[in-house]
């Protein structure tokens, strides 16, 4: 596969699922308004597989500023992703930076997220990125990259090379022992972000 034809195929999964505005889950939905009152919904996009069909809502709570025992304010975050199917939860990212005494980062790169069935196997794979660090200067930050296919969880870890060079990243064994074109779009996914500011 050339990277054109890669970039085409990342617009095309773009494009094959409602960003914005995409209706509530019909029926009770009492863990979906749980999920989606627990901050801002940054991103929401609704999608349909073998699982069902729902909507994947990424949600990042409020800064909280405390004191810490040093002179200086503590700050902590929290964000949420959800992937919601027939009226259920089928799965649920949660991180967080707690006790960040400089500047805290920990928000969803709500672009990057993608809906694709790059195998054909009628299972969504879902794409998440965030950053997600406690700097005390201007240099890289630490980005993850998380994917579902159906209920399985792959991640990348690493950092965004200070918005130049793509950075440093880890696969663990999910992507490493999947499929070869989980892993092209993966190392993709991830270059685009971390030119993202």
């Amino acid at each position: 596969m050339t990277l054109h034809s890669l970039f085409a195929l990342l617009e095309a999964a773009t494009l094959a699922c409602l960003i914005q505005g995409a209706p509530a889950l019909a029926g009770p939905a009492s863990s979906f308004t749980q999920a989606t009152s627990r901050g801002t919904v940054v991103a929401r996009k609704s999608c349909t597989d073998r699982l069902g069909n729902g909507e994947v809502v990424l949600v990042e709570e409020r800064e909280r500023e405390h004191a810490c025992g040093g002179s200086e304010p503590c700050h902590d975050k929290y964000i949420h992703a959800y992937r919601f199917a027939n009226g259920k939860q089928i799965w649920q990212i949660n991180d967080l930076v707690e006790e960040c005494d400089y500047s805290l980062v920990l928000d969803f790169i709500a672009q990057a997220l993608h809906i694709t069935d790059l195998d054909g196997n009628g299972l969504n794979e879902i794409w998440v990125v965030y950053k997600i660090d406690c700097i005390n200067d201007i240099g890289p930050q630490g980005m993850k990259l998380i994917m579902y296919e159906g209920r399985k969880k792959h991640a990348i870890r690493g950092d965004d090379g200070d918005g130049r060079s793509g950075g440093a990243f880890n696969m663990d064994t999910a992507f490493r022992e999947g499929p070869e074109s989980f892993r092209r779009y993966a190392r993709t996914l991830w270059m685009e972000c971390a030119k993202r500011n």
